[in-house]
């Protein structure tokens, strides 16, 4: 427990500096200290607390906002008092920014002998009180004031508890009420004991030893909330649609992978509004959302829900175009998981369970979908996509027929226009397809037919087909009699069965007698042996 025993202007050793009012960062000369001693700023603002630094002769920086062993800050509404122990001599300056305050005054005074807190301590939290004792030290029979406050830190945030007057020297024993505060586990008081020495404040401040405080009916009153997780696009809707009617503020914090301090904290009025669309990081493994109601100045005990963004358990395919009316959903680590399947206005209710694919159903053009279930922690998880199907093939139109055309030449050019296609080939190289969609090729033909196959394909992979036979030195009736010629007149099967060779079925047929004539004999004498 620091003891400070703070006087004002018993020894001014700069007049107070009016700071003008700046709109940015600035730094300027504050004081030349003499001498090493101990000294107190004080900071007095209109609106909100500035930002301001300290800086000392041998350059170190004395921020008012963070805990050091030599310094101690009161924050008291619109003023603030910055007591430095042993602050070093030589020239002192000061950078701040005002934020949005008009006026900003500085002053520096010395620190002396007033009051001391000779002794604070904390009993055990009985039902909704703790038992507070204290002792103030100081010349004669001074009266003075005191106030207790609860914070949650050194440098935070007070709220008022009780406050009281006292005598130098006299012990001081009180309950303190502690219903106004929320629950927590880390609370401590703050005592702050002043007098008035002719329009100066004279003070000294302590801090108890941490207790925790759970807030019974408070607590009672925690509500919970919907939580919806929009995974492909690293979104979350929290939602409380019924709330007491005297319900003040809801507050909504967001961790990520397991941060004690949330990446997003803000609260609502519930009387505007009953749900609110936030964004998580992409790259968090793990996303906790707490929800906190606020009645009668009090925080409930807050809800939480925790979710792992890639464990969603459903895959859709990527983009937002389709060739196909088929779209496969895989599906892995469900339960008898129901799931609800709406496209285009019309809901399908599934079950999934297990590991799996199964396809859903989509129409040409545009389609709604929204796949969503409720997993067993009470999330809810949607995906909403707008798909297109697109089934059209593109517009293929040869210059000419190529089937059947003979060419007595070694290349023949191929031609023709494809519209709406990502691209075009011409048995299986890819052509260049101009702005009007016209394209051409030449190929190489070899003797007899050459067949030709050209293909034009869209993006999705919609494809319009061409195919034909082009013959080089000999036509198409030439080229069929050629590839049929040993299933046709004068091959094998004419000569054996044409006209005038049925000597020669005649004389295959006794030859085949005479063997099966020859098996039968042997086979006799065989079996009478």
């Amino acid at each position: 427990m620091k003891r400070l025993l703070i006087l004002f202007l018993i020894l001014v050793l700069a007049a107070t500096l009016a700071v003008p009012a700046l709109a940015a960062v600035e730094e300027q000369e504050l004081v030349i200290l003499d001498t090493q001693k101990d000294v107190v700023f004080w900071v007095s603002w209109d609106k909100e607390t500035p930002d301001i630094v300290f800086l000392a002769p041998n350059g170190r920086e004395y921020d008012p906002m963070a805990e050091a062993n030599d310094t101690t800050t009161i924050l008291n509404g619109t003023d603030l008092y910055y007591v430095i122990l042993n602050a070093p001599a030589g020239q002192w300056r000061v950078r701040f920014d005002k934020r949005s305050n008009q006026k900003l005054d500085i002053s520096v005074h010395d620190y002396n002998p007033g009051l001391t807190i000779e002794t604070f301590t904390v009993g055990q939290v009985d039902g909704d009180r703790i038992p507070v004792q204290f002792r103030v030290t100081g010349a004669g029979n001074q009266r003075y004031s005191y106030r207790i406050s609860a914070m949650i830190d050194h440098t935070g945030m007070e709220k008022e508890l009780t406050s009281g007057s006292g005598t130098v020297g006299q012990d001081v024993e009180t309950r303190v009420l502690l219903k106004s505060l929320s629950t927590h586990s880390g609370y401590l008081l703050k005592l702050y004991v002043w007098y008035d020495d002719n329009g100066t404040d004279i003070f000294d401040f302590a801090f108890s030893d941490r207790f925790s405080y759970t807030n019974t009916d408070a607590d009672q009153r925690a509500q919970d909330f919907a939580l919806t997780v929009l995974p492909q696009e690293q979104l979350l809707i929290v939602s409380w649609p019924d709330l007491p009617w005297n319900t003040e503020r809801v507050l909504v914090a967001v961790f990520e992978d397991g941060g004690a301090e949330p990446a997003m904290f803000d609260e609502y009025d519930p009387k505007t509004t009953n749900s609110v669309q936030l964004a998580y990081d992409p790259a968090a493994r793990q996303v906790d959302v707490e929800f906190t109601v606020r009645i009668n100045g009090v925080n409930a005990a807050p809800k939480r829900k925790s979710f792992q963004p890639d464990h969603l358990g459903l895959t859709l395919p990527e983009g937002d175009s389709r060739n196909s009316t088929a779209l496969p959903m895989t599906y892995t680590g469900f339960s008898q998981q129901p799931v609800n399947v709406t496209i285009n206005g019309y809901l399908t209710e599934l079950v999934l369970n297990g590991d799996g694919t199964l396809n859903l159903t989509l129409g040409d053009d545009w389609n709604e979908l929204k796949v969503e279930f409720t997993d067993p922690d009470q999330i809810t998880w949607q995906i909403q996509r707008n798909l297109f199907v697109d089934r059209i093939p593109p517009v293929l139109t040869m210059s000419q027929s190529y089937d059947g055309m003979r060419v007595d030449g070694q290349s023949v050019t191929v031609s023709g226009t494809a519209l709406d296609c990502a691209w075009v080939t011409v048995n299986g190289e890819t052509v260049t397809v101009g702005a009007d969609g016209m394209f051409s090729r030449e190929i190489s033909l070899a003797e007899g037919g050459n067949p030709v196959t050209v293909i034009a394909a869209d993006s999705l992979g919609n494809e319009s087909r061409y195919a034909a036979m082009i013959y080089r030195g000999i036509s198409a009736q030439e080229w069929t009699d050629s590839e049929s010629k040993q299933s046709g007149p004068g091959g094998l099967l004419e000569t054996l069965t044409g006209p005038g060779k049925y000597w020669v079925l005649i004389g295959v047929s006794v030859l085949c007698l005479m063997v099966i004539g020859y098996a039968l004999i042997f086979w006799r004498r065989e079996g009478q042996k």
